[in-house]
């Protein structure tokens, strides 16, 4: 066999590959060369995803865990690898920059990098599942719409309708439907919203389908158009999916509270803040991935987050971990603490009953440790919870700290 024709026919079986990988639901990389073909095979649901992977790792919107390397293996690296292609998504590149990535590595810093989309034509879509039988009586979608603006809602039936806001200034507008019919079998409804530019939620005191019916959101993916979130705009929903494209600045107070199935959160650069309780008792979160530009995680923002395992905090601008933000991660086993972080305030980690190691290695200077504020900010953890510290003197500074005195028996050297 001619050396072209080897190539030939390992090419076409390749192709194969990526067609059967494909056909179970694989994530596709843009490039379907053989560099990226065990990557797409772990892809498919049920494999690797939300994985724990090696130090710095790569994820797609929904967990799905794409690249994994080693810190000599990110250290090397000369370019990032190609994003997934989603229909009607576009790549909007990954959460933190190639450069940043390779900080990490050579300072021996996990990392959870996330690939962020936004939809292809800008519009906002909710993806609803109605069950054979049933109808939906009653579908509202409220919104702020901005001055001036129109949005036109897809209904996901064939039918559309619009909602407009012809004044100087913004203003809370709905959009409804009341006349869906029974649904033959089981149905996904894509309810788009196309154009305009609006901020999705109901009044910062409900969902984004007012106090009515509250139907099956199993999916949405927040386009262009979508400029931000008003408190608990996802409040309650069955929401499993998300894709949180730039444009929006923050997770406001409550907007994924009580999301029990969502599963992965990838937020882009544009978020700076997380409100308090926004991703709370998201019981089968697995996976959230931070950018460095995270100024600030507020009081309860993750608490009973049972399926987090490790979280990897950002180096960068935060400079506290709040009141109770990871209380009652049942399942959270480890998690590092970066360097720029001054303060680690009450309940922070209370109840987390699998917490084995707080890894403070990053502080270097006896004269510059993070305050601890309250004693019961590791209460209810394992009763052999190891705090990882640089060096024999940073053990003594610890160990003599406000607070940290508390647990001096417990320091250990990395």
């Amino acid at each position: 066999m001619s050396i072209a024709s080897e190539i030939t026919r390992i090419n076409t079986n390749i192709a194969a590959a990526y067609s059967a990988a494909s056909d179970k639901g694989a994530a596709m990389p843009q490039a379907q060369n053989s560099a990226y073909l065990a990557a797409t095979i772990n892809s498919i649901s049920g494999g690797s995803s939300t994985a724990a992977g090696k130090d710095i790792n790569l994820y797609d919107y929904n967990g799905t865990l794409l690249h994994s390397y080693t810190f000599a293996e990110a250290a090397a690296l000369k370019v990032l690898p190609p994003q997934p292609i989603h229909s009607g998504l576009t790549a909007q590149g990954w959460n933190c920059p190639l450069n940043q990535i390779k900080s990490y590595a050579h300072n021996g810093r996990p990392l959870n990098v996330g690939s962020v989309y936004t939809t292809s034509d800008g519009s906002t879509r909710l993806y609803l599942f109605v069950a054979k039988g049933t109808r939906i009586p009653s579908l509202q979608i409220h919104m702020t719409l901005g001055a001036n603006q129109t949005v036109t809602v897809d209904w996901g039936d064939g039918s559309t309708g619009t909602v407009s806001n012809p004044g100087s200034i913004a203003a809370e507008v709905y959009a409804e439907k009341t006349n869906y019919t029974e649904a033959a079998a089981d149905t996904i409804l894509c309810v788009r919203l196309i154009g305009g530019s609006f901020i999705l939620g109901y009044n910062g005191t409900a969902s984004l389908f007012g106090t009515g019916y509250e139907p099956g959101l199993i999916k949405a993916e927040l386009g262009s158009n979508c400029t931000g979130l008003l408190p608990y705009a996802f409040y309650g929903s069955n929401l499993n999916e998300v894709v949180i494209s730039p444009g929006i600045t923050s997770l406001p107070d409550h907007a994924f509270f009580m999301c029990y199935d969502l599963k992965a959160v990838i937020l882009p650069k544009s978020v700076s803040e997380i409100g308090a309780y926004a991703l709370g008792s998201c019981y089968h979160l697995a996976l959230i991935s931070f950018s460095a530009y995270i100024t600030d995680i507020a009081t309860y923002a993750l608490n009973g987050c049972n399926s987090l395992m490790t979280v990897v905090l950002p180096e960068g601008l935060m400079t506290a971990i709040t009141n109770n933000t990871f209380r009652g991660c049942k399942n959270l086993q480890s998690i590092r603490i970066p360097y720029q972080i001054a303060g680690i305030y009450a309940g922070a980690f209370m109840n987390c009953t699998k917490l084995y190691e707080v890894d403070l290695t990053e502080f270097e200077d006896p004269s510059s440790l993070p305050g601890l504020a309250n004693t019961n900010a590791f209460s209810g953890t394992l009763t052999t919870l190891r705090f990882k510290v640089a060096n024999q003197e940073m053990q003594a500074a610890f160990a003599a700290a406000t607070n940290w005195s508390a647990y001096a028996g417990q320091f250990t050297t990395g």
